[in-house]
């Protein structure tokens, strides 16, 4: 899937010398700063990474009888984007007020994103950040940013500008029925799923036909590849796995998107297939900005595509890697290490993730009964352990996962392998703020961890790169030394 929305960067790549990736532009006067920090290190890797300035300004409305063409034109030479970038800049402009945006570029770029492909981002920006995902500004900022990163190093590379791609919002199932947050921990979730099956409307008798799935990984790849093609993103695909279904309920999987997960497929050579009992991973040559395609056999010997299980699986890099999270993860013997590289797990084995649920996996009824039990004992962890367990790691519901973690730890503080958990949420939302505060309380609680220390330094390093705010927040051991140091 293509590396978009996504948490952590890369090790640093060199910038062009004549630039400082560090030095961000970065303007918001809106009243959402939740994701400052997680935008502005887009903006960092995508300096780092190409070498071209790229300045992003979100404005809660526009000055009177301003228009988004002209305030983009002032902010642009205000800014002075360009100038130590060898005239090489972009800007993004987003007003709350008029749901307005704007992508303002150097003359020395127009030849790699024209008119066209401007007009067709901008279009997408309106619906992509008004949808009902709690993410969707930042989604779209990381994925534009991701998608112009990757347009901009293929054309250096080949001399040549690639098709004119989209960026737009799909529909997102389940967002009216959680909206509650927090509120809707333990009740609603297998109502929610059911209610949803019940609007979706039925395929038509070919697709049906094209998209059951086969008696072979093989067989699967080459339909699942079509559906990509065909842009079909609704959860009733056969050859789904019942939690791809529902994963597809709360991840918008728009025709662009999809389309544009298999140019990049095209593009990533060959497949590997590795089996292993009544699991396959389908994987691609390593820094493709693709991730590997996971595959189940049902009880009737057919393979399915499971969805959410490489977002549960994998950490996802800005530069279109990815690192397993879990050793212990089900999928996990199919993750192929990069040249000279180890198979090593970001959270090591400091938080297990379940088996997965047995086929056929009835999780509708799984989810009822999890909540029955969770809603009969509030107060067994045991209980919501289960619930969670199901949400995160069976269909990859994170923002509903995050507050089943939060009422855990507040019965047991000290479940420190939710803690991981919860600091994996974290990461997939970019809340970076939070993620300190919680790699915080697992250094105070062993300040002595090297594996914690390094990863912290990363955290630090990657969010916190302005020398402004280097020591903000910074966590410290009880003689005031630095973790970051």
């Amino acid at each position: 899937m293509l590396a978009a929305g996504l948490a952590f960067a890369a090790p640093p790549a060199a910038a062009a010398p004549s630039f400082e990736a560090k030095e961000v532009v970065y303007v918001n006067s809106t009243t959402d700063h939740k994701h400052d920090r997680a935008v502005k290190a887009t903006a960092y890797f995508f300096q780092r990474s190409t070498g071209v300035n790229l300045g992003i300004v979100l404005l809660e409305r526009l000055p009177k009888d301003e228009t988004i063409e002209r305030e983009a034109d002032r902010y642009f030479h205000k800014l002075k984007l360009g100038q130590r970038s060898e005239g090489k800049a972009l800007l993004f402009l987003w007003s709350e007020r008029e749901r307005q945006f704007k992508i303002e570029v150097s003359y020395d770029l127009e030849g790699v994103f024209p008119d066209a492909f401007c007009k067709r981002m901008e279009e997408g920006a309106r619906t992509f950040m008004l949808s009902t995902s709690p993410f969707a500004r930042r989604d779209f900022l990381t994925e534009l940013a991701v998608t112009m990163k990757l347009r901009y190093l293929e054309y250096t590379q080949s001399g040549t500008v690639p098709p004119v791609e989209s960026l737009e919002a799909g529909h997102r199932y389940v967002g009216n029925y959680l909206a509650g947050g927090a509120g809707m921990v333990g009740r609603g979730y297998a109502a929610t799923v059911e209610q949803v099956n019940l609007e979706l409307k039925p395929l038509s008798p070919e697709v049906e036909r094209e998209m059951q799935p086969g008696r072979s990984p093989e067989e699967t790849l080459v339909r699942y590849l079509h559906l990509l093609e065909l842009g079909i993103g609704v959860p009733n695909v056969p050859l789904l796995t019942e939690a791809s279904r529902y994963f597809r309920m709360d991840k918008p999987h728009t025709p662009g998107y999809l389309q544009r997960i298999r140019a990049y497929i095209a593009k990533a050579g060959p497949p590997k297939v590795v089996e292993r009992g009544d699991l396959a991973v389908v994987s691609y040559r390593s820094g493709a900005p693709v991730l590997p395609i996971f595959m189940r056999r049902d009880e009737n010997g057919r393979w399915l595509v499971d969805e959410p299980k490489p977002w549960a699986s994998l950490h996802l890099f800005q530069d279109g890697s990815h690192r397993l999270k879990y050793l212990d993860s089900p999928y996990a013997f199919g993750i192929q290490p990069a040249p000279n590289e180890r198979v090593w797990a970001i959270f090591d084995s400091r938080a297990k993730p379940p088996s997965l649920v047995p086929m056929p996996t009835h999780l509708r009824q799984r989810l009822a009964a999890a909540e029955a039990r969770v809603k009969e004992k509030p107060s067994d962890v045991a209980g919501w352990v289960a619930l969670a367990d199901l949400l995160h790691f069976e269909i990859f519901w994170i923002q509903a996962s995050e507050a089943v973690y939060q009422r855990i730890l507040q019965l047991d503080p000290e479940r420190t392998d939710i803690r991981w958990r919860l600091i994996d949420i974290h990461q997939m939302t970019s809340d970076i703020d939070t993620l300190n505060a919680e790699w915080c309380d697992l250094l105070q609680r062993n300040p002595a961890d090297p594996f914690l220390r390094w990863h912290y330094q990363w955290l630090r390093r990657d969010y916190y790169f302005e020398a402004k705010e280097k020591d903000q927040d910074v966590c410290r051991d009880k003689s005031g030394r630095r973790f970051d140091s």
